[in-house]
């Protein structure tokens, strides 16, 4: 049991590491793009934005079934609890690239409207 759970611990870290990574460089890449008067760069960090948010979005929604493992009838894995995680980045990257929400559409004039 201890092992488990350090390993979750460390899982749990690690994830908050990555997701930090992440809006970091969403953060830089439309600084340059905004700096460098680049709408394509602009448009695709804006589009990657909508695409973590929609993510983060389903990783929430996912967060408010239950988890005791005493409720399914097949307790779940950490392999697919992280191959759910890639799969639902991966729907939320898919969902952008076919119009998504409207979020990176609205940035990307904002930005320019402010930047201008």
């Amino acid at each position: 049991m201890q092992i488990s759970g350090n390993l979750n611990n460390m899982m749990d870290n690690t994830t908050t590491q990555i997701s930090s990574i992440k809006t970091n460089n969403l953060k830089s890449k439309a600084d340059a793009a905004v700096k460098d008067n680049d709408d394509t760069v602009l448009m695709d960090a804006c589009k990657q934005f909508e695409s973590y948010f929609i993510d983060q979005i389903m990783k929430e929604m996912r967060n408010t079934l239950s988890k005791d493992d005493g409720d399914s009838m097949i307790p779940k894995s950490k392999g697919e609890t992280m191959f759910t995680e890639m799969k639902d980045s991966e729907y939320s990257k898919q969902a952008t690239d076919n119009g998504g929400i409207g979020i990176a559409k609205l940035m990307f004039e904002q930005l320019k409207k402010t930047n201008s």
